[in-house]
């Protein structure tokens, strides 16, 4: 099952082939990005909880994260 953070990751480096594809990178050039870009964020996303990481703006905001 992938994590949120997989998602993300996962949104983020489709929307960027889409460029690197209309910018006529090749196959090989593409992947090579791709995969530094997915290692990057990999590190970037590490540890961080996105779920605590939300803050309850008001009294009527849903979002409820528990400790």
């Amino acid at each position: 099952m992938a994590s949120i953070n997989d998602l993300a990751i996962l949104s983020n480096i489709e929307s960027l082939n889409s460029i690197l594809i209309s910018q006529n990178l090749s196959k090989a050039e593409r992947l090579r990005f791709l995969v530094n870009t997915v290692e990057q964020q990999r590190k970037s996303l590490e540890g961080i909880d996105l779920i605590k990481g939300i803050k309850k703006l008001s009294d009527n905001t849903f979002i409820d994260a528990k400790n």
